[in-house]
This record gives structure tokens, C-alpha cells and sequence, in this order.
């Protein structure tokens, strides 16, 4: 079985590109790169597909412009204004509208390929708990009227939620975590009401930017750089709910990101969850480690992640998993177990390109990986000037 992954060819993909298109396009020929995510540069554009290279210009959903006014920002459960991500609220119907418009000046460009659709989603955790615990503005209670969900009842349940973590209290060194998280969905149902309005709320938007293409070039792709599987259902991103929208699932499975700016990456929001449970209810830093990680789903998985520990962070010297090194990085295992997910979740005709951290200590592993995971390519980010070098490494690996 090993043998016959191994002769799986994975598609190459990357994204990212040199200030210089000429030497982007000759460096991404010579190593057969076969799509690009990139800035959407005519120039840039044109030039990659007169190689053969399909470009797929890249759209923040949400984004912030220097002269928007605070009225467009996030509003958290405690009342406060929010920036996550460099965005606004995805409720707000200017915010929406401008990306509307951007993705049809996108998908005019000649040679264009398909767009890719990058933080479309609600805030993620480590954003900041603040901004993970958003969106109460009247923009969204609209829009959540508008949807068929119960504004009250989400903006007082995660109200008690959001007290509940600082009386929290833990005891022993295991937590039932599926049954805990179960239960307290009964108890407040809000809770699970706020985050079915979020993934109601993105599944909206893109089927209108799935029309917009279909209109303008019904061959154009459409493409998503979607939070992992563990993640993706706290940010609305639900993966069954967007296969008949989204033709290209990107994973964003960086196991190695920067801490504490990786947004996205799986090391960083592991760890910002466990950081802000650990601050908002005083139990230790181990015991909300073990208790993310089960919920996750990373603990007790058979892929060698919980004995071993995550980043060696168990040790049959060590009754605890040490947090601080979950946050640098995780195994290359969970870059397996999430691609694995992610097929499932999207079933075996929709093409699934995760894409891993081009910075990473264990490049051959994550691959192999993602490989053995199910994938169909993989894309590496970030390609910039000074770093061909990280690049020509992940493809020698594949």
C-alpha cells in the first residue's frame, strides 16, 4: 500500500510569486508547477498562462480598507469593536458588496483561471478571544433574522458561555471531552445556534460569488483556503455544506506556523485555544491542552500523535502534554489525519490541494503525508523573493 502512494503523482501548485514575473514564470516552468494562487496582476496573470500555468488570482473576503469606519467592524459579546484578520463584518452588507464587485474585475482578467477565495469565515481563535467571541452587531442580528436563527438566544447563551470558561473548574487529567461538549450544547443551545449562523452566513456569500462566476465564465474555478477539518466548524467553514459551491478544498494544514501571528495555522490556533481557556479559567496550561486537543480529536486518533505526544510533548517522563511546544509546532501525523478529513468531508470528486507551510523543518514528511492523506496536489506557501530556495526543496520531496 506504501509502494502504491508513492506512485500517486501529486499536483504541484504554490502560492505567491516574485516582484519579477519573467523569473516567477521560468522558476515556476522549471520546476512544473501547475497552478499558481497569486495577486491579481494582469501583467502577472497573462504572463503565467502563456507558460501553461493556471493562474488563480487570490480575494480576501472581508477586507478592511484604511477609511472604513468602526461601524464596520466586528462587535464581540462583551460589546467591543473587532478586527480580525484585517476585516470587517461579513454581515455588513458594504463589506459583502465590495467583494462581490472585486471578484467580477477578478474574473474579467484575461487567462485567469479561477478565483480564490481567502478569509471567508468568521474570526478564528487566534485572532484573539475577543475577536473569536464576535458577531453581535446589528448587522449580523439582521442578517440572522434574515437566516431563520434566534439572535436573542445566541447573544445570550454565548454570553453565559463566554462567563462560564472563568468559573470553569477541571478535575483528574482526562476530560470526557466529546460527552462535555455535548452537553453543554444542550444546555445552551444558542451556543450551537451562533455557530450554525456563522456557517449559514458564509455558505450565503459564496453561493453568491459562485453565481457571479457562472455568469461571467461558467469554466472559471472556484477555489477556498479553508480551515482544517479540527477547526473549521468554530470559524464557518462547515465542508459538507460547501462542496456543491467550492470546486478546489485548500486546507490551510501549516503544522509550523509563527507564533503568535500564524492566523490560520494549526499550531498557532491550538495553541491561542488553549492560552485563552488556560487566562479566562485558571486551570492549568497541560490539563487545557489535553482538553483542546481531545476536542480536536488529536488525542487518541491511533496516529501516534497522543502517546508519542504532540511535538514530543508527552513522555512517559511527562503526565501532562506541554503546551508551549504544541504551539511551535505539531507532527507531521496531523497534516495526514486532517487531509483524510477533509476527503471525507468533501467525498472523492472534488479536487483537494492542501496547503503546508514552505518554511517547514519537515517538508518531506508533511508531503508524504497529505499524500497518504488523500490529496490530490499540493500548494506550498509562501513563495516570495529569497526564497526559490524553501521551493525547489518541497518539490524535489513530492
Amino acid at each position: 500500500m506504501h509502494e502504491e502512494l508513492q506512485q500517486i503523482q501529486l499536483e504541484r501548485w504554490v502560492h505567491g510569486s516574485l516582484r519579477d514575473s519573467g523569473r516567477t514564470v521560468s522558476l515556476l516552468r522549471q520546476l512544473g508547477i501547475s497552478h499558481v494562487g497569486c495577486r491579481p496582476d494582469a501583467g502577472l496573470v497573462g504572463a503565467l498562462a502563456d507558460a501553461g500555468i493556471k493562474p488563480i488570482v487570490c480575494s480576501g473576503a472581508y477586507s478592511k480598507r484604511r477609511e472604513d469606519g468602526d461601524h464596520l467592524q466586528c462587535v464581540s459579546i462583551t460589546g467591543t469593536r473587532e478586527v480580525w484578520f484585517g476585516s470587517n463584518c461579513p454581515s455588513q452588507p458594504l463589506v459583502r458588496e465590495r467583494h462581490l464587485e472585486a471578484v467580477r474585475r477578478m474574473a474579467g482578467l484575461p487567462g485567469v483561471a479561477g478565483i480564490y477565495l481567502d478569509g471567508a469565515r468568521f474570526a478564528s481563535p487566534a485572532s484573539g478571544t475577543a475577536a473569536f467571541f464576535t458577531c453581535f452587531c446589528p448587522a449580523c442580528e439582521t442578517r440572522a433574522e434574515e437566516l431563520g436563527f434566534d439572535f436573542a438566544a445566541m447573544r445570550r447563551d454565548v454570553a453565559i458561555l463566554y462567563k462560564k470558561l472563568s468559573k470553569l473548574k477541571v478535575e483528574g487529567s482526562k476530560f470526557s471531552a466529546a460527552m462535555d461538549l455535548l452537553n453543554l450544547l444542550i444546555e445552551l443551545p444558542g451556543v450551537y445556534e451562533w455557530l450554525r449562523f456563522r456557517a449559514a452566513a458564509t455558505i450565503a456569500h459564496l453561493r453568491e460569488v459562485r453565481q457571479i462566476l457562472h455568469e461571467m465564465n461558467h469554466r472559471l474555478l472556484l477555489g477556498m483556503y479553508i480551515f482544517t477539518p479540527a477547526l473549521a466548524g468554530l470559524v464557518g467553514q462547515p465542508y459538507a455544506g460547501l462542496t456543491d459551491i467550492i470546486d478546489i478544498f485548500s486546507p490551510m494544514i501549516y503544522r509550523q506556523g509563527p507564533w503568535p501571528n500564524g492566523i490560520a495555522c494549526l499550531n498557532t490556533e491550538l495553541g491561542s485555544m488553549i492560552e485563552a481557556l488556560a487566562e479566562l479559567s485558571g486551570v492549568p496550561g497541560e490539563r487545557c491542552a489535553e482538553f483542546v486537543c481531545y476536542a480536536c480529536g488529536f488525542i487518541g486518533t491511533g496516529i501516534g500523535v497522543g502517546t508519542s505526544g504532540l511535538s514530543s510533548g508527552l513522555s512517559p517522563e511527562r503526565e501532562h502534554l506541554d503546551y508551549r511546544q504544541i504551539r511551535e509546532a505539531l507532527p507531521p501525523q496531523v497534516i495526514k489525519l486532517e487531509t483524510s478529513r477533509a476527503r471525507l468531508g468533501i467525498g472523492p470528486q472534488k479536487k483537494l490541494v492542501p496547503i503546508l507551510w514552505l518554511d517547514d523543518d519537515e517538508i518531506a514528511a508533511s508531503i508524504a503525508a497529505a499524500r497518504e492523506g488523500g490529496a490530490d496536489g499540493v500548494s506550498f506557501y509562501v513563495l516570495r523573493d529569497g526564497n526559490e530556495a524553501l521551493l525547489e526543496k518541497a518539490v524535489a520531496a513530492i
